[in-house]
């Protein structure tokens, strides 16, 4: 099947000599998957796809407190397994993906690098899913 996955987090702090700030990073992240039952109550769920990454780096120069922000859109490919456990109509998971940024993600103030990235994401997440139909 198809599946789309919208994922923001709360971002994360930087803070470097020259910089202060904050990194964010919302994903759009279309899929495609299938599911394989294992009796009655297990299932795997191997997907593969890719995301558009809308990252954003803003803060402030130190020490003139200046104000400083960039936004990039960036592409990348991913691959994921999930697990559920069935119990009637609620689904508990474990899902866990992996990444790989098409772009380095490397963000500069002045000469000083503020904050590299590596191009190699993974994630765990746990889930819980309502039948409702």
């Amino acid at each position: 099947g198809f599946a789309l996955l919208a994922s923001v987090g709360t971002g994360a702090p930087v803070d470097a000599a020259s910089f202060t700030g904050r990194f964010s990073d919302l994903a759009l992240s279309p899929s495609l998957r299938t599911r394989l039952r294992v009796g009655t109550r297990f299932a795997f769920e191997p997907a593969l796809g890719g995301s558009l990454h809308f990252t954003s780096l803003a803060g402030t120069t130190r020490p003139d407190a200046a104000p400083v922000s960039v936004s990039r859109t960036d592409g990348s490919l991913d691959a994921a397994l999930v697990f559920d456990v069935r119990f009637g109509a609620v689904t508990f998971g474990a899902r866990a993906g992996a990444s790989y940024l098409l772009r380095w993600q490397h963000y500069r103030v002045g000469d000083d690098a503020v904050l590299s990235l590596s191009p190699f994401m993974a994630d765990v997440s746990l889930r819980v899913s309502v039948g409702l139909f």
